[in-house]
């Protein structure tokens, strides 16, 4: 491919594919990872705003922002990172004047947990603009709102567990830091091979659940206030069983089902910089999170996952006759 006119090509794109996704003339970009997307928006802003050498972050919920951690601590960036005891309002408020941005994420990436309720999300956006702070935020295709693309904010999506779609990251107006690396992808693969919800689905998850016999083996019933959460998932836990056993006895590929247990102890010790209930490894292990996909796919996946966890237990127990 030649790549004289590569610049135009990629603007023609993301033209496009803005009247596509939203029927308007957005500031948006397209690129082959969210990974790629978040590195490129952020080293733009920091090159853009020099003058501004401070970034702030919230860890919580999302790998994506750990992987970025380790580059900018090799840069010696000056990092502010939001503690699990402050409001967003004191984090916000003690931000220093010279903070170019603050990157954060609404939701879990592996359970589908929706930390932050819209009218906070909303909030967040408008008091960091105030303060003229780009709001990165790191959001999932099914929870992708253009009501957040307020002047200062930036919107990163990112695909689900199960999928790798390219994502798409919308610009507020203030956002002009031109990108440093969106032309120089595939653009050809991007074009033939995108997709992108672009809106919340209306699943039916709650009927799914309910034909289960056991609500306890449900992740959020752990949880003395269900939260709100991404529908496009069922997400179990079992203490006594590990999720990879599950998957296996069940066949689901990986864009059916996700399972933690079958990750390397050294990867999953790193969670808990990000995601604090992974400090607990028995929770992490016994994590089975299914597409609802699988379940519109196959009507008796149900009964196979109860017979799998019946089948689980009654291997890993036994008697001793005298």
């Amino acid at each position: 491919m030649a790549f004289h006119n590569a610049h135009e090509d990629y603007q023609k794109l993301n033209e496009k594919i803005a009247l596509e996704l939203f029927q308007a003339k957005l500031t948006l970009r397209i690129y082959q990872t969210p990974h790629l997307a978040a590195f490129d928006v952020t080293s733009a802003l920091m090159q853009f705003l020099a003058h501004k050498p401070n970034i702030g972050l919230c860890k919580n919920g999302s790998s994506l922002i750990e992987s970025l951690t380790t580059n900018w601590q090799r840069l010696s960036t000056p990092m502010v990172a939001k503690s699990e005891k402050q409001s967003w309002y004191e984090f916000i408020e003690g931000l220093s004047s010279e903070t170019a941005f603050v990157i954060w994420s609404s939701e879990n990436e592996i359970t589908g947990e929706i930390m932050i309720s819209d009218a906070q999300v909303l909030e967040i956006h408008q008091q960091l603009g105030k303060k003229r702070i780009f709001s990165i935020q790191i959001v999932h295709e099914e929870n992708f709102q253009k009501l957040f693309l307020q002047p200062y904010a930036v919107l990163i999506s990112r695909s689900s567990i199960f999928e790798k779609n390219p994502s798409v990251i919308t610009l507020g107006e203030k956002c002009k830091a031109p990108t440093l690396m969106g032309p120089f992808q595939d653009l050809a693969f991007m074009k033939d091979d995108f997709k992108f919800l672009g809106v919340k689905q209306d699943t039916l998850i709650a009927s799914v659940e309910g034909k289960f016999a056991d609500p306890k083996q449900f992740y959020f019933n752990q949880f003395a206030n269900i939260p709100h959460r991404l529908t496009d998932r069922v997400v179990f836990y079992f203490p006594d069983i590990a999720g990879i056993f599950l998957q296996e006895q069940l066949g689901l590929n990986s864009d059916r089902c996700f399972t933690a247990s079958k990750i390397p102890f050294w990867s999953l010790d790193l969670w808990k910089n990000w995601w604090k209930e992974a400090e607990s490894e028995k929770l992490i292990r016994g994590l089975f999170v299914v597409a609802m996909k699988a379940f519109e796919e196959d009507t008796d996946l149900v009964k196979k996952i109860e017979a799998a966890v019946a089948s689980a237990r009654l291997q890993s127990s036994w008697t001793i006759s005298s």
